[in-house]
């Protein structure tokens, strides 16, 4: 974990590991396809009818697909994200609770399966 001292030999927490910044990915994603489930869903039906002939027949869905999708997972948006994460990591960690809450979107998908 990479952390910093203060001046106070405070410690200042500066990453998240590898479970929470997969956590910060998967909720953007599931965000993007909530905002695009109409051109989701559209995409969907349109390459049902079809096999190789899809890529030709739905460029027009997926490109619109794939353009409500791009706004919705950019850089900014999984910055904010992290920046909440760490920012919940750090008032974790400050209030003495060393896990965090047990929850299914914060376990590692190995273990996410034994959950259900």
């Amino acid at each position: 974990m990479a952390t910093e001292r203060t001046e106070e030999g405070q410690l200042i927490i500066t990453v998240l590991n590898s479970w929470e910044e997969e956590a910060c990915l998967r909720s953007m994603k599931k965000t993007a396809l909530k905002n695009c489930d109409e051109f989701v869903s559209a995409f969907a039906e349109c390459s049902k009818h079809g096999t190789v002939r899809v890529f030709f027949a739905c460029q027009a869905t997926n490109k619109a697909m794939n353009d409500c999708l791009r706004q919705f997972t950019t850089d900014e948006t999984l910055d904010k994200l992290r920046e909440k994460a760490l920012d919940d990591k750090i008032a974790r960690l400050q209030s003495g609770q060393q896990k965090p809450p047990n929850d299914a979107n914060l376990l590692h998908p190995i273990f996410r399966r034994n959950k259900k």
